[in-house]
């Protein structure tokens, strides 16, 4: 029988060998022990692979769970340090807002005060222009009042000797009229000028 016959023999016969004969059942056993498992050790390698997976389980479990307190921790840290970096900056902002404000009061003080010196100096100034202008005034006023009592008397002098030369004769008078009218516009001249002078 060639090796091709009999491999179709055994495909064909051999289950049932083995579900009828007990020592072909044990050969075929034996043969392929070295490379199948059998139950028992099938089963030994299940229960190590099934306890090495709950090792790896509670092994990745405990990693997990340190993994979650680690970064449970850097989380509060950065909670910790975003307050304090927030703290800082709030601490900066208002020391800087004081600032601001105590330069921002110094100043407007510092205007105010100019202010102030301002106003009083130009008040002092007006009271002054006012007090010389009153003497000034007063000045002119008195010399006008003596130009005025001046004028008067030259006036009541003046006739007092037209009076007298109208007794004089007609030659006399008209000399003397001429006179008076130069004296008149000299008086006219001079008043005139001193009028220009106190405008």
């Amino acid at each position: 029988m060639e090796l091709q016959e009999l491999k179709q023999a055994l495909f064909k016969d051999l289950p049932l060998l083995i579900k009828t004969d007990e020592s072909i059942r044990d050969f075929i056993l034996q043969v392929c022990r070295p490379e199948f498992s059998d139950r028992q050790e099938t089963e030994s390698r299940f229960d190590r692979m099934m306890r090495e997976l709950k090792e790896n389980r509670e092994l990745d479990q405990k990693k997990w769970e340190e993994s979650q307190r680690k970064w449970e921790a850097d989380s509060n840290r950065r909670d910790v340090e975003w307050k304090e970096d927030l703290d800082r900056r709030d601490a900066k902002w208002k020391e800087d807002l004081d600032r601001r404000d105590a330069e921002w009061k110094e100043d407007l003080d510092r205007r105010d005060a100019k202010w102030k010196e301002d106003l009083e100096r130009r008040d002092a100034e007006l009271e002054a222009y006012k007090k010389e202008s009153a003497e000034n005034l007063q000045r002119l006023d008195s010399k006008l009042e003596a130009f005025q009592k001046d004028s008067a008397e030259n006036l009541r002098k003046l006739d007092v000797k037209l009076e007298a030369y109208k007794k004089t004769s007609k030659e006399e008078l008209e000399a003397y009229q001429k006179t008076t009218e130069e004296n008149f516009r000299r008086q006219d001249a001079k008043l005139e000028a001193y009028q220009k002078t106190t405008e």
